[in-house]
């Protein structure tokens, strides 16, 4: 700990301000990490899923699983499937969505 004040000290005024810009961004990196990391949760698992269900034509099925799961992937697949349920454009319920949860990545 001592060697750490002596090298701030003999960097000057300046390297207090480095140290704490440095501790904020890796707060800020570990941050974002864990937000991306929580926003892609179970996404190849649910996306599996759904193809199975829609295999088997069953639309309800790929909703319940959509629903289960939680996170933006998961919402953006629901919005596609309800989408498809009710006969409207997929690609632009999704791209909605996701435009609309993209506040919770920010």
């Amino acid at each position: 700990m001592l060697e750490i004040l002596n090298t701030l000290a003999k960097g000057g005024p300046v390297m207090v301000p480095l140290a704490v810009c440095s501790v904020l961004a890796v707060t800020v990196i570990i941050e974002r990490y864990l937000a991306l990391r929580k926003a892609d949760r179970g996404g190849e698992q649910l996306i599996a899923a759904i193809r199975r269900a829609h295999r088997n034509g069953d639309g309800a099925e790929a909703l319940a699983e959509c629903e289960r799961v939680d996170g933006l992937v998961a919402g953006v697949l629901a919005a596609g499937v309800r989408a498809h349920l009710m006969g409207a454009p997929v690609t632009e319920a999704m791209e909605e969505q996701a435009l609309t949860d993209q506040g919770g990545l920010n």
